[in-house]
């Protein structure tokens, strides 16, 4: 199914043409590696699929209630709270539809012959269920991990971190709100080999869309199904990984 179109898209700054007439469609399970020397646009091309940017042309599209997450947009990082707290502010609904349960549960045993409150409760509890709200706690930590942000430092203020921490954990906040459409730009740029490593392995496994911008042939080659060639102004797409191309 397609989540996302671009539509002859053009974009300008002053007299140079970046790039023209770019038309692609994303499917609900892409992965796609978008490449090209530096310069040609590919990250415009990711800041207009986000919004951030306004084509000089054209328009890019997204299906009603898909969600596009891009890493530059997760650098919002409350300083005063701690990384497990953060982290857990991804799930607030979530936590606030676990409150609600406990209340109903205290409802239950003291108005256990109530059959609609049983029955309102039992579907709150499937929905729930359904949305991650027994497994949450266990996705934070396997992705802190992963990212190589230990127990021992999940009750550190974010602003005693570095730099580069505070952007691997904003890769980690982005990867806990699983946006159905994920952009990631040269996040190899920023990770070492073991992180890359469980980043390849987490992505396979991956239930959207992901469009990753990389000059990494061996990370492209591993995880991309379908290239997209920015170069020369336009658009070539490829079905394939990158040695495919």
């Amino acid at each position: 199914m397609i989540i996302a179109q671009g539509h002859d898209l053009e974009q300008q700054f002053g007299a140079n043409t970046l790039f023209k007439n770019v038309t692609f469609s994303i499917d609900s399970n892409a992965r796609i590696g978008l490449v090209g020397p530096n310069g040609v646009g590919k990250t415009t091309l990711l800041k207009i699929m986000t919004g951030e940017q306004e084509p000089t042309r054209g328009e890019f599209t997204v299906n009603k209630g898909i969600d596009v997450g891009y890493i530059a947009q997760e650098n919002a990082l409350d300083e005063a709270k701690t990384i497990w707290d953060e982290m857990e502010s991804v799930f607030a609904s979530l936590i606030k539809e676990g409150k609600t349960l406990t209340n109903m549960q205290q409802q239950i045993a003291d108005h256990p012959e109530d059959q609609e409150l049983l029955k309102q409760y039992d579907q709150k509890q499937f929905n729930f269920e359904q949305k991650g709200g027994y497994t949450y706690q266990s996705d934070i930590k396997s992705i802190l991990n992963g990212f190589k942000f230990p127990e021992d430092t999940w009750q550190k203020r974010i602003g005693s971190l570095s730099g580069g921490e505070k952007t691997r954990l904003a890769f980690v906040k982005l990867l806990l709100r699983k946006p159905a459409l994920l952009l990631l730009d040269e996040p190899t740029n920023y990770l070492d080999l073991d992180t890359l490593d469980w980043l390849e392995g987490f992505l396979k496994n991956y239930s959207g869309a992901i469009l990753v911008v990389s000059h990494d042939q061996y990370f492209l080659d591993h995880l991309a199904t379908q290239i997209f060639e920015l170069q020369f102004g336009k658009l070539t797409t490829f079905k394939g990984n990158y040695s495919a191309t």
